[in-house]
């Protein structure tokens, strides 16, 4: 687990000519690690990073992803609670929200705000790319 200084801390990895930004949520150094690269080469976008609830609930309003990717489980304010706060702030109460965790979720995670789908931990990585990518080009408009 990260220390608190480490938690708040945002990674970002730029892609040249990226197709958005993806916020990763989740306290496992080395699986955020595999998931920067992963979608920086295979889904061509920016991918800023967070280990806990309330930090990414920050980043979520300052940086407006087109997506978040949220661990369930995390040292702080769980993936519900993350959830309903996303949803209650007209800010972030449209971005889509992918769930991951190594626990099932409790029933329902369908109504937890802008949730589109689950992943089960292990999950194959192509599948969560392919989500993502149709994800970003549902969000992409023109100004």
């Amino acid at each position: 687990m990260r220390d608190s200084q480490a938690q708040d801390a945002v990674r970002e990895s730029p892609v040249a000519g990226g197709g958005g930004c993806v916020l990763v949520v989740d306290d496992s150094e080395s699986f955020v690690a595999l998931l920067e690269a992963f979608l920086s080469s295979e889904a061509g976008c920016r991918v800023a990073s967070c280990g806990e609830g309330r930090g990414a609930l920050e980043l979520a309003r300052r940086l407006q992803p087109a997506v978040i990717l949220l661990d369930i489980v995390l040292p702080d304010v769980q993936g519900h609670e993350v959830c309903r706060q996303l949803a209650e702030h007209p800010e972030t109460a449209g971005i889509p929200v992918i769930l991951m965790s190594g626990m099932p979720p409790r029933s329902g995670w369908e109504a937890w705000g802008n949730v589109v789908r689950f992943f089960a931990k292990p999950f194959p990585l192509g599948a969560l790319v392919e989500q993502v990518r149709g994800l970003l080009a549902g969000t992409e408009r023109a100004a």
